[in-house]
Order: C-alpha cells, then structure tokens, then sequence
C-alpha cells in the first residue's frame, strides 16, 4: 500500500531549492484553465451554450497538451534532468508532438464525452418529460407526474455525475505514461493506464482527498504558488509509485521508470 505521507515527502523533496522552477512550471497550466473559464465566462452571454463548446475545445486542443507538457518537465526533474521552463511548451515545439498530444487529448475527451452522455441520458429523459417539453412533440397532455419526474431527474443526475466522476479515474495515470514512455502511441498509453487503474484508483482517490486541507488553504490562506507546485509535482510521484505498486503484485509485465 502507498503511504499519502510517502508521497507528499518524495515531492517536497524533489521540490526543495527549486519552488521557483516548480511554481512557473505547474501554475502555467492552472492559469490556462482560468483563461479558459474567463473566455468561456465572457462568450456565454453571446453565443449561449455555444460557450461552453469553446471551452471545451480550447481545454482538448491547448490547455491538455500544455498540462503533458508541464508533466514531463516535472517527471524529468524528479529524474534529475532540470529542463528550462519553457520546455512546457515542448509538445508545440513540433507538428509531429503537437499532433500526438492532440491525438491523445482526443481519445481521452471522446471516451469521458461517451460515458457521460450514456449516463446522464436517463436524467435528460425525464427532465423533457419533467418540463413537459417531450409532451408537447409528441402532441399529447402532460401528465400529472411531471413533478416527480422532475425530483427523480435531479437524482439520476447526480448519479450520473459519481459514474462519470468515478470513470475518470480509470485514465488518472494515462498522462503520465503519456510523458514517461514516451515511444508508445497514445492509445496505448490510455489502455495501460486503465488497466494498471484498476489495482491502484481507490488508493489514489484516498490519497487526493489528504490534499483537501490544502485546497481549501489555497483559496483562504497559502498562496497557489505553493499549493499548485506541491499538489502537481505529488500527482507525478504517485504515479511512480502507483507504477510500482502495480509491478510488485507480480505482473508478467514491467514498466520503465524513465525515458529521457
């Protein structure tokens, strides 16, 4: 099992003498992400739901290949290899990296879009027929259970929620084979990333909510410029350690611990 505090350590460790690298490096991505929702945020009043279709497509198309980037410098760092800051950008530094990063981008976006739109369909159903909408297409009264469509609507969402929420944790180590080996294609990368998903998830997703402390500081009291560094460069080496978790239940399978 993978100790929370193991982890935390290794990436204060890994960080120490070099917050100011770290910070540029893993703030880069966050403050792509508050563009994106100020974009989004500014476009909404214009162009409606249409917005967040932007966003969408500027998070699949900049702000991921932008995080693989920020994930391989720092990968690189906990190796001892110290690139410079702008190596972030390395995945737009050529058409052959940018389109790899795009592609695994999309496959990753297309999956998550399938899951969520399977599981939030029951929940769009009875929302028509909550608000009578459906009804009114098919020419027909609405009925009197409209209202309970509606509560049960709201449930069914939530519950589609968890199942996307929880899907996504299948592919939280998908980027970090994406950056650590770096010679498979990116649908491989997913796959790999799944099935080793499978033995170590619930540790990760435990091992996350010992940072919720820390996120609520980042809002209220400790500058993101230490919380954002220490949560990214954590999520790396767990993954490391998820990896070899992974290979000491005795796989036939063994997996690098880095490519330079």
């Amino acid at each position: 099992m993978i100790a929370a505090k193991a982890v935390k350590s290794t990436a204060l460790a890994t960080l120490k003498g070099r917050w100011l690298w770290g910070s540029f490096v893993s703030l880069l991505p966050w403050f792509g992400v508050m563009a994106v929702a100020l974009i989004t945020t500014l476009f909404s009043p214009v162009i409606g739901r249409g917005a967040a279709a932007v966003g969408m497509v500027l998070i699949v198309t900049l702000i991921v290949p932008l995080f693989l980037g920020a994930l391989r410098t720092v990968w690189r760092g906990m190796n001892d290899v110290f690139d410079a800051p702008s190596a972030v950008f390395c995945y737009f530094s050529s058409g052959r990296l940018y389109i790899k990063a795009l592609t695994f981008s999309t496959i990753l976006f297309a999956i998550l879009a399938v899951t969520a739109f399977v599981a939030l369909l029951p929940a769009t159903i009875l929302q028509l027929l909550a608000t009578g909408q459906l009804f009114e297409w098919l020419g027909v009264s609405i009925p009197p259970l409209g209202i309970g469509f509606r509560y049960l609507a709201n449930l069914l969402t939530f519950v589609g929620s968890a199942v996307v929420l929880v899907r996504m944790f299948d592919f939280y180590l998908a980027p970090f084979f994406f950056v650590s080996m770096e010679e498979l294609p990116p649908k491989d990368c997913i796959r790999l990333g799944q099935r080793i998903a499978r033995y170590t998830k619930v540790g990760f997703m435990a091992r996350l909510m010992s940072f919720f402390g820390w996120f609520v500081l980042s809002v209220l009291v400790v500058p993101l410029a230490f919380t954002v560094p220490y949560g990214f460069f954590s999520y790396a080496v767990d993954c490391r350690f998820s990896t070899a978790y992974y290979n000491r239940l005795g796989s036939s399978e063994r997996f690098p611990t880095y490519h330079s």
